[in-house]
């Protein structure tokens, strides 16, 4: 399968928004070094084969990885939804430059068992996704900023910097929790969160959910901290469920600009469980 990038590459130096690198978690494979849930460069479903972009040293290949496979209610009658998470189970420890990194492809049914009616998403970290969520954010963020009549210079300027990173240029993720209790960020300006911020949270939806909504999450106030959605693995909002309990995995891609320390944040929603 034949992936191109509609992002044109240029190298750049993003100021960070406001939050501390925390310590690399073991649980994000983010080199073919590491173990855990891989973070893809690309990925699709399409006629019956899983396919995915990986970064590789010479030696990674589709017994590196196993896929593991949830399954829930599909939105459609008699109809399952198969979440998959794509896990590094062996290191790639060789000395091979591979610019473009690797793709490899599964068959849905042959190698994970999916058969019937169902649909599927992939919750790995993926740079694309993740980039394509972050330069939204900076979209909504300008869009709102116009209707206010506020000064947008700096704001244009920083999104054309975002416009011109390539997924390739984009940071690894890094796992880091806020303050027990708190509703205070570290200091700092606005604007991507660059590396971004991995942060679990629970969340109980009153309705369906969009773009741009408000995550309603447990401890939680008018206070804050507040998450607004750029995106979903998979691209599909209904996975949040109205009236259901989820725990879900943020990534926090551009901090909004608001009072004081408070947490203002656009997020991408990696997992759901």
């Amino acid at each position: 399968m034949r992936f191109g990038s509609v992002l044109c590459s240029a190298l750049f130096l993003l100021r960070l928004a406001g939050l501390p690198v925390s310590a690399q978690t073991p649980e994000i494979s983010r080199s073919p070094r590491e173990l855990g849930t891989a973070v893809l460069r690309e990925v699709a479903i399409q006629d019956g084969q899983l396919s995915f972009r990986v970064d590789s040293n010479g030696c990674t290949d589709a017994g590196s990885f196993k896929v593991r496979v949830r399954r829930s209610d599909g939105t459609a009658p008699k109809t399952a939804h198969y979440q998959l998470t794509i896990e590094r189970v062996r290191s790639d420890e060789c000395k091979a430059m591979l610019w473009e990194g690797v793709v490899i492809e599964m068959d849905l049914a042959k190698d994970l068992g999916l058969k019937g009616r169902y649909t599927a998403s992939v919750t790995n970290p993926v740079l694309a996704s993740l980039l394509a969520a972050t330069v939204r954010a900076g979209e909504l963020e300008l869009e709102a900023a116009r209707r206010k009549q506020k000064s947008t210079g700096e704001l244009e300027a920083e999104q054309a910097r975002l416009e011109a990173l390539s997924p390739e240029e984009y940071p690894a993720l890094v796992r880091q929790s806020p303050e027990p209790g708190s509703v205070l960020e570290a200091a700092g300006g606005f604007g991507p969160v660059l590396p971004p911020v991995i942060r679990e949270v629970t969340a109980k939806l009153d309705g369906p959910v969009a773009e741009g909504d408000l995550l309603e999450v447990e401890g939680g106030s008018r206070s804050g901290p507040f998450y607004h959605l750029a995106g979903i693995a998979g691209g599909d909002y209904a996975l949040l469920k109205a009236g259901k309990k989820q725990r879900l995995e943020l990534c926090l891609v551009y901090r909004r600009e608001y009072f004081g320390f408070i947490g203002d944040f656009y997020v991408y929603v990696l997992s759901v469980r």
